[in-house]
């Protein structure tokens, strides 16, 4: 093999070569964006999930505060029942 042969070989595997250098730096770049947006994205949801879980503890909060008050209205319905009830039972 000529000098000049070796050469323009070994020049086009460089050629090659500095194509694909090329081609995985544009990968590399476009895999950092992708990362950079999916720690945004992260971040997001999980200022939501925060979110939501100061709602649902609210939530439960005011669920229990129902419950107290759905029960202290039934206690008073029973107290009521049974004053009518003394009421019809008592003569006229």
């Amino acid at each position: 093999m000529d000098n000049d042969r070796f050469q323009d070989l070994v020049l086009g595997h460089l050629a090659n070569i500095t194509q694909e250098l090329t081609m995985i730096k544009t990968d590399v770049a476009g895999l950092k964006s992708d990362v950079a947006e999916l720690k945004t994205d992260v971040a997001e949801l999980k200022s939501d999930v925060a979110t939501l879980k100061i709602d649902v503890a609210e939530l439960r909060q005011g669920f229990a505060e129902q419950k107290e008050s759905i029960k202290a209205m039934a206690d008073m319905y029973g107290q009521h029942e049974l004053e009518l009830a003394k009421l019809r039972r008592r003569p006229v």
